[in-house]
């Protein structure tokens, strides 16, 4: 692969330590956005849904991992133990470096509301 990582060592850990706050809050969505997602109908819905994997390669073309990306239909339970229908969405990759496996996930709901 064309680049190199270089590690500062634990200097730089303390230092982003040292930067971060205590504890983070989940972002919020705006009410524009819960407000577009809550006006979907089932149809349109349907098409927000799909799985798609890509081929991650180096400049000479090999192999070096993949992006997986699936947005389906979530359940989640809300306020008073009501159950609600949301898409859900993961993303996750992994792939080399230096010959080291590693890779990462995130999953996320959009909620109706």
């Amino acid at each position: 692969m064309p680049f190199k990582v270089q590690s500062k060592g634990s200097r730089v850990k303390e230092q982003q330590q040292a930067s971060a706050p205590e504890s983070l809050s989940p972002p919020k969505a705006n009410a524009e956005a819960i407000h577009f997602l809550s006006s979907l109908g089932e149809e349109e819905l349907q098409k927000l849904f799909f799985s798609e994997t890509l081929a991650m390669v180096s400049n000479t073309g090999e192999p070096q991992g993949e992006l997986t990306i699936e947005v389906q239909r979530g359940k989640y339970e809300g306020s008073f133990g009501r159950l609600s229908h949301c898409p859900l969405v993961h993303a996750a990759s992994r792939g080399f470096l230096d010959n080291t496996l590693c890779g990462s996930s995130l999953l996320g709901r959009a909620p109706a509301s």
